[in-house]
């Protein structure tokens, strides 16, 4: 894919690290998501707006047919999933590059749910928590580059209790039956207390929340999310998130 930038920013570097995983990961999810989205008919029925020509024809030996000719369409579900990423960019993200790894799993996220249709969006957090990308917003050159530059802002401490309540108001105005945040952190956050709470009411939004913990030392953070994945070893985490982001599409519910 061409991203439309010059070659040295860091979202196209890390780009080329993802590329053939995010191209293999979007053309699976549509090959299993788009048929489930094709109209399907069911037949026997007594009226509809399509006539079973087979029924029809035995229609003059078996006269009960008559009562079953018509098939009618089975109205496709479709997962209205909406995702979000909120990525630790504190200081201690700069130890072992942990950031240009987490980096990578945002560009494999949002490529790929650019590519299938999945409004996705990006949070990054320390002292404060700031938006990245929007939901729909168009992934163009101009968007590559500006996300690029959040590699070189790791700094701060780890407020991500109040990152997690922003992260919770932009979600309760997006309409969704499936709300996912996945949680990409390096250490436990500054106040115990206030991420409990704000993941607590994360889960009483209907939110899930699943927390990755990036690096060594990491264990910690299983103790506020449910579900964690945590010890990722830097260079496993792209391979941890492809694995989250198929299960949470196409897991029947």
């Amino acid at each position: 894919a061409r991203l439309g930038t010059n070659g040295s920013d860091h979202y196209t570097t890390a780009w080329r690290r993802v590329a053939a995983q995010a191209d293999q990961l979007g053309d699976d999810l549509l090959r299993i998501l788009v048929p489930q989205q094709q109209l399907r008919w069911t037949s026997g029925h007594a009226a509809g707006p399509r006539l079973d020509l087979r029924r029809a024809m035995q229609c003059e030996s078996d006269p009960q047919q008559y009562h079953s000719l018509w098939c009618r369409p089975v109205l496709p579900h479709r997962r209205d999933a909406a995702l979000a990423l909120l990525i630790d960019h504190s200081s201690s993200m700069l130890d072992r590059r942990r950031i240009e790894h987490a980096f990578d799993g945002l560009v494999l996220l949002v490529e790929v749910c650019r590519r299938i249709g999945v409004p996705a969006a990006v949070w990054s957090f320390a002292n404060t928590c700031r938006q990245e990308l929007d939901w729909s917003e168009p992934l163009d050159a101009a968007t590559r580059h500006r996300l690029g530059r959040l590699p070189d802002t790791a700094s701060g401490t780890t407020a991500m209790g109040r990152a997690l309540n922003d992260v919770r108001t932009a979600f309760a105005t997006r309409r969704a039956n499936q709300k996912i945040l996945f949680v990409i952190g390096d250490g436990e956050p500054d106040h115990e207390q206030a991420t409990l709470a704000a993941v607590s009411r994360l889960d009483h939004d209907g939110i899930a929340t699943i927390g990755l913990g990036l690096g060594e030392g990491t264990s910690g953070l299983a103790r506020f999310f449910t579900s964690s994945i945590t010890e990722i070893p830097p260079s496993q985490l792209v391979n941890h998130l492809a694995s989250l982001i198929t299960t949470a599409l196409t897991t029947s519910e």
